[in-house]
């Protein structure tokens, strides 16, 4: 994470770089004042003997829409759709090929979203948030199905299972972390630390 701010403290650059270990790629996202953008890197010929690439329409896609910076993307497990969550308290939702069209915009937090998780095999996406809440939503409807409210400070993480779609965890400034099932609203368990918790893998 590089953060640079001017003595005017009116510009902010953020740069984040995470690599995708499926396909051993770089994915970055940048926000340079009131742009945001998502950078998805090509998959280039010499990285595959039978010279497969990538279905982009160019090296590299820019996508734009957010009105502050953006703190996480997530691939659906489909990879042909990824979701975005930004300062701005909104989530993107963008089609991967193509043009990369923005076809939704999930609203509904009242603070910064600090990182987003498609749930494994489910059109359903969680958010974990600034307002101190974690949200469920249906990606295909656009609408939220739940919103969780038993952490008491910021919500920094969460975390989808990979063998259980309706499993997923979340991590709080109130160092806990939570598990939840989609399937109902109090937490399966609550595990305390002695810090905050910033990151949960399920």
């Amino acid at each position: 994470l590089k953060r640079s701010l001017t003595s005017d403290s009116t510009e902010l650059i953020v740069k984040k770089s995470r690599i995708d270990d499926e396909n051993n790629e770089t994915i970055t996202t940048t926000e340079n004042k009131s742009t945001s953008l998502i950078n998805l890197p090509d998959i280039t010929k010499s990285k595959y003997e039978n010279g497969r690439r990538s279905g982009l329409q160019a090296v590299n896609m820019l996508l734009s829409g957010h009105e502050s910076t953006v703190f996480s993307i997530s691939f659906d497990s489909t990879g042909k759709s990824l979701c975005s969550g930004s300062m701005d308290s909104k989530i993107l939702l963008w089609d991967v090929y193509g043009s990369c069209n923005n076809y939704n915009i999930l609203a509904g937090h009242k603070n910064a979203i600090l990182e987003v998780k498609w749930l494994n095999n489910l059109p359903s996406i969680i958010s974990a948030s600034a307002d101190k809440t974690v949200c469920l939503w249906d990606a295909n409807k656009g609408v939220k199905l739940r919103k969780y409210t038993v952490h008491t400070g910021v919500v920094n993480t969460c975390s989808s299972a990979r063998d259980k779609p309706t499993l997923f965890a979340s991590g709080s400034d109130d160092c806990t972390a939570v598990i939840w099932d989609t399937r109902n609203k109090r937490p399966v368990q609550s595990l305390y630390h002695d810090y905050q918790v910033t990151s949960t893998s399920v």
